[in-house]
């Protein structure tokens, strides 16, 4: 699932029935609540602009995009970053 940074908050897919539930977002989101990051489901703008775009897989847990149709984009700013470093203690 594609997650984006916009002024701040957290933004992903509406929770609609279109995309199929995950545990990984679901795990994303607890972590935000917990670190006090502000999260919307409305879905991202498509064409941004965003201060950081990241996917969620079960893999990979979050992972910015880099490049997007040959435009190079932040990769890490300080919201996935925190995220990131929340799941590292998830698993303590």
């Amino acid at each position: 699932m594609r997650l984006a940074v916009l002024d701040g908050a957290l933004w992903l897919a509406p929770d609609d029935g279109r995309v199929l539930p995950s545990t990984t977002v679901d795990a994303v989101l607890a972590r935000a609540d917990r670190l006090g990051i502000r999260w919307r489901r409305e879905g991202p703008p498509a064409a941004g602009p965003w201060q950081g775009l990241y996917v969620a897989s079960t893999t990979r847990d979050l992972a910015p995009v880099v490049e997007l149709d040959g435009d190079v984009l932040p990769g890490w700013e300080s919201v996935g970053r925190a995220l990131a470093a929340a799941a590292d203690d998830d698993l303590e």
